[in-house]
């Protein structure tokens, strides 16, 4: 009988042994799944923060080549213009008779003098 007793308390603290190697095992794979988790966010946030500095600097491109697009645009007006006073005879001996000013329009005044604000012709 006492060693019957024995038997059933050995096989008693086998399967307690076994229970808690389980838990042990079911631990470490939920403790190891939560890295796997984690490590996965991690790859999901650079990915998201790489595509949003990519969007960011091909806006910062695009506004750049939009700018020097408008300074192309402005310079070749301005180019023109000085063209087109050179051809008409738009020079006197105090210098030029038109003016031009921002955004690509030249004014044809009658003097320098902002006072003077009479236009005789605009042009683009």
């Amino acid at each position: 009988a006492a060693a019957a007793a024995v038997e059933v308390a050995r096989k008693a603290e086998e399967e307690r042994s076994a229970a808690a190697r389980a838990a042990a095992a079911e631990a470490e794979a939920a403790r190891k799944a939560e890295e796997e988790r984690a490590a996965a966010e991690a790859t999901r946030k650079a990915a998201e923060d790489a595509a949003a500095r990519k969007a960011e600097e091909e806006r910062a491109a695009a506004a750049a080549a939009e700018a020097a697009r408008k300074a192309a645009e402005a310079e070749a007006a301005r180019k023109a213009w000085e063209e087109e006073l050179a051809r008409t005879g738009g020079f006197d001996k105090d210098g030029p008779k038109a003016y031009c000013v921002s955004q690509g329009i030249c004014f044809w005044k009658t003097s320098e003098d902002p006072a003077s604000q009479k236009i005789v012709q605009t042009r683009r």
